[in-house]
């Protein structure tokens, strides 16, 4: 079982310090957990604190349009966000409980509502799934989690832990490289 290692708190002060220092654009967020002796996804918490999104839709509100759920990627093909995906129903749902109202058609509305709260609990949910693992998926993170790890076991468990990994696998075909056939 491992024990967290106990970091001081920052301060109210040390918070608007690291927003000013982040606002002026001179520094990453890697830059700023160095700073500050935490890790980087602190920094961005801290950080979207300062400028938090929205967490409510508008039910009527036509200026505001809609969070695009759907994007293309770097290769050209669609991607849909889950997380923009349910704020944009959340918003359309909105809408239509507006109209339904104008409407006076008042017999739709619990569906309309008991909809519009089963679409945000899951986008509240995938939301805080995301902040959750935000910072875990950076390959460079991981790969210093786990030297780090390695680094701490005992010699006899580093030992074994290398012969596992450059030994011999009964159930792996190896691959041969280069011209040979």
């Amino acid at each position: 079982m491992t024990r967290k290692m106990e970091r001081p708190r920052l301060t109210a002060d040390q918070r608007g310090e690291i927003q000013q220092k982040y606002e002026s654009g001179d520094v990453t967020y890697q830059d700023l957990a160095d700073q500050y002796d935490v890790h980087k996804s602190t920094i961005a918490r801290i950080l979207k604190r300062q400028n938090p999104a929205p967490t409510s839709t508008p039910l009527h509100n036509e200026i505001n349009t809609p969070p695009q759920p759907i994007s293309t990627n770097d290769d050209g093909e669609v991607e849909v966000d889950p997380v923009l995906f349910r704020q944009f129903k959340l918003w359309e749902i909105s809408q239509d409980i507006q109209a339904t109202r104008d409407r006076g058609s008042l017999h739709a509305l619990p569906q309309f509502h008991r909809l519009h709260l089963q679409v945000h609990d899951e986008w509240v949910q995938l939301k805080a799934d995301r902040e959750e693992f935000d910072g875990m998926t950076d390959p460079n993170e991981i790969l210093h989690q786990i030297s780090i790890a390695v680094q701490g076991l005992p010699p006899i468990l580093k030992d074994r832990l290398v012969d596992m990994l450059t030994g011999e696998f009964s159930n792996v075909i190896p691959l041969k490289f280069g011209g040979d056939s």
